[in-house]
């Protein structure tokens, strides 16, 4: 029988970007759970014959499945020893925050043809309330989806940060932890097609599209928008787990 992977990470994490990379790595399968059919724009032809999990080179992996669901002992409802592997991948929450915010308020409505629903043409105070309202959801909900993973045993930590600091290397250590030795090449490979630019339809990282399910692709953006009461809100709630994971400056 055939492997399953799963990855797990706080929604805007970077899961969905994770696992395209090694599904079509390991020749495997994408899935996502409980996600709506007309809430996944994000999965392009082109990406979708990628890892379709029909690739001519295979793995002992035969599905790699997202999930952004919070880790409860007492429910199992994620079905956990169906897996033999998870990763959870976290970033900066304050990151976190402006992509969620952008992807609920700009990408999810249009791309449920729902384009009146957009923040797109609202009042300036209207995406104030709205900004601040994601910021404070954010800040406290992120470390209480943290903490819930790191308490499941043998679970790999990776940071999305670690992904674009150096992407080669961050998959080598993967593929490790996996048990697998993907032939010459492939991964340097996967990293081709799946770039910024690929996902993004041509735009480089850091050319910004705000109804873009990839929106700019950087590290560090939320110096753009965060201000003094936006990171008091972030440090009360999850300051002690920013702390332990790096992202206290």
């Amino acid at each position: 029988m055939k492997k399953k992977l799963l990855i797990v990470g706080y929604p805007r994490s970077g899961n969905t970007w994770l696992g395209y990379l090694l599904s079509y790595v390991l020749g495997a399968c994408y899935q996502e759970l409980n996600a709506p059919a007309n809430s996944n724009p994000t999965l392009q032809k082109k990406v979708l014959g990628l890892i379709s999990g029909k690739l001519k080179y295979k793995s002992d992996y035969g599905a790699v499945v997202k999930t952004h669901k919070r880790y409860n002992f007492q429910s199992d409802s994620l079905n956990l020893s169906s897996f033999n592997k998870v990763i959870y991948i976290v970033r900066d929450p304050r990151d976190v925050a402006v992509s969620y915010f952008y992807f609920y308020h700009y990408n999810l409505p249009i791309a449920c043809g729902k384009p009146e629903d957009a923040l797109l043409r609202k009042p300036l105070f209207i995406k104030k309330y709205y900004w601040k309202k994601m910021i404070l959801r954010v800040a406290q909900q992120w470390p209480l989806h943290v903490i819930s993973w790191q308490s499941y045993q043998g679970i790999k930590l990776i940071k999305y940060e670690s992904l674009h600091k150096n992407l080669l290397l961050t998959l080598k250590k993967l593929c490790k932890f996996l048990k697998t030795s993907p032939k010459k090449g492939l991964l340097k490979q996967a990293i081709n097609h799946f770039t910024f630019k690929q996902l993004s339809g041509g735009r480089q990282a850091g050319k910004e599209q705000q109804t873009g399910f990839y929106r700019k692709g950087v590290v560090g953006d939320y110096k753009n928008y965060f201000d003094c009461p936006d990171t008091i809100i972030m440090r009360y709630y999850a300051g002690q787990q920013m702390q332990d994971l790096g992202y206290e400056d």
